[in-house]
């Protein structure tokens, strides 16, 4: 089996993950993932079937322009965005139910698809995710929490078992905040 490469690499006072490995059979890929807590910020994808240089050599090389680029600062806008995410900056002047589901988003809903079903999502997907419940202002909090739902779900279905989403998804539905006006609908 083939090794990947993990590293840790302080960047402007973070630390950022990044994860190095040779993926697919029948046309194999050198991926070089940027992580930072639990989310990917960007990848890199290099063909490995090409001529002259071994898996091993491919994936060091792979790996060290992920390093170079990060602390070229390639990354920033991307971290930028995903940083304002992470930390509630895009949050400002979202209505009430917005901030909320926003919050459990990042505090519940993210960590629990890693940690239970193996997925991990991309900065862009999170943003896609995010403009996309801003067209759900008006709707109950029930109606966007299930939208949220469905939007994850185009994100990771080819990428886990919809039967253990579907179960998760039942799992966050009980522990739902909702507003108290809508307590009693």
């Amino acid at each position: 089996m083939a090794r990947g490469i993990n590293e840790n690499v302080r960047y402007r006072g973070r630390t950022f993950h990044i994860q190095t490995e040779e993926r697919g059979r029948g046309h194999p890929v050198v991926v070089s993932s940027l992580f930072y807590r639990g989310m990917i910020l960007s990848e890199l994808r290099v063909a490995s079937d090409r001529g002259g240089t071994g898996p091993a050599d491919l994936r060091a090389e792979v790996h060290g322009r992920m390093v170079e680029g990060l602390k070229k600062g390639l990354y920033d806008e991307k971290i930028e965005a995903c940083l304002s995410f992470l930390e509630g900056g895009l949050t400002r002047g979202a209505s009430a139910d917005e901030d909320a589901l926003l919050r459990l988003l990042r505090e519940q809903l993210l960590p629990s698809l890693s940690r239970e079903l193996g997925v991990e999502l991309s900065c862009d997907d999170l943003l896609s995710i995010r403009e996309g419940m801003a067209r759900t202002e008006g709707r109950t909090m029930k109606e966007r929490f299930l939208s949220l739902c469905a939007e994850l779900y185009l994100r990771v279905k080819d990428r886990c078992d919809r039967e253990g989403f579907r179960a998760l998804v039942r799992r966050w539905s009980l522990s739902l905040p909702l507003p108290e006006r809508e307590k009693g609908r």
